[in-house]
């Protein structure tokens, strides 16, 4: 009797074991305007059981948390990626979300109008995230390089204070920090419509940290959230607007200023064991080299949706 009742204990127990929910998947985005249809997801429970959309207060901080291993995965931009990569770290490219194409910004007083008038002035920069990368994108096309600007290293949501204080001249961005600084009359001299493309923001997540049916449904999530935004309708705009402190015309701008990528897009970077979207990895890496954001070429990085 005593042994049956020890038996059945040890049955419910391995039933308990079995049912236990999926660890916590901790899903970090920064306040770019094309992770709004992933954040209005993650609110309403789109993203699946488990999911938990961490949103932090920059790139940098997006970076900092992945690099640290406090988020499972995360939306970064390409450059990102590589740049973790250069430092060993073992990760995966599982989906690409968007282009920047025009939303990215660097903002200026009314008196410098264009890149070349940059030389010698200060120049408000996230030194550890995409921004770096963008801004040595925009110096090389007008023939200057990081030695010819003073760089200040600022956080976006710190820029407006700074300029407003007359301590910068310009800073790189994105909306909804672009708008606060067009408030205070700075004007935009550059834009990542004139970036070739470089600025892609994708899905990556530490290599082995999620398991590959849980991935290819977070992915599929994603891509369902984003299709909800195309075309953007008010309703969608003006609550993104809200959480984004942008009015909806603002937020509306900023969502025209980036080209989202759905499944088909995907299908096509990632065919032929990612041979598009090795093409472009290069053409970044070498950029970041000649730039000296990086010092050696990236490792450890797979591609696609593991099968």
């Amino acid at each position: 009797m005593r042994i049956t009742a020890c038996l059945g204990y040890a049955a419910l127990l391995f039933l308990g074991a079995c049912a236990r929910p999926a660890p916590e998947l901790r899903f970090g985005l920064s306040p770019w305007p094309g992770n709004a249809p992933f954040i209005q997801a993650g609110d309403d429970g789109r993203l699946g059981a488990g999911v938990r959309v961490v949103e932090l207060a920059s790139e940098t901080a997006t970076l900092q948390a992945f690099r640290n291993r406090t988020l499972e995965a995360a939306i970064l931009t390409l450059d990102e990626v590589l740049l973790l990569a250069a430092e060993g770290l073992p990760l995966r490219v599982a989906a690409l979300t968007d282009f920047s194409a025009g939303a990215g910004r660097i903002m200026a007083r009314p008196a410098i109008g264009s890149l070349k008038a940059l030389r010698g002035r200060r120049v408000a920069v996230e030194s550890a995230a995409v921004g770096s990368f963008m801004l040595a994108h925009a110096l090389r096309e007008a023939g200057l390089a990081s030695a010819d600007v003073e760089l200040v290293a600022l956080l976006p949501h710190e820029q407006a204070r700074e300029y407003a204080a007359g301590r910068i001249d310009a800073a790189v961005g994105h909306e909804p920090y672009s708008s606060r600084l067009e408030q205070l009359g700075a004007r935009g001299i550059y834009d990542t419509g004139r970036a070739d493309g470089d600025i892609l923001r994708v899905l990556v997540l530490h290599e082995g940290a999620v398991p590959p049916g849980r991935l290819t449904a977070l992915a599929g999530a994603l891509f369902a959230a984003q299709a909800g935004f195309a075309p953007l309708d008010a309703g969608a705009a003006a609550r993104a607007a809200k959480r984004y402190g942008l009015s909806a015309a603002e937020f509306a701008r900023a969502w025209e200023g980036l080209r989202p990528l759905g499944e088909r897009e995907n299908r096509d970077y990632f065919a032929d064991d990612a041979a598009r979207l090795r093409t472009l990895l290069a053409h970044i890496r070498d950029e970041m080299l000649a730039a000296g954001l990086i010092d050696r070429p990236p490792l450890n990085l797979a591609f696609g949706l593991p099968r």
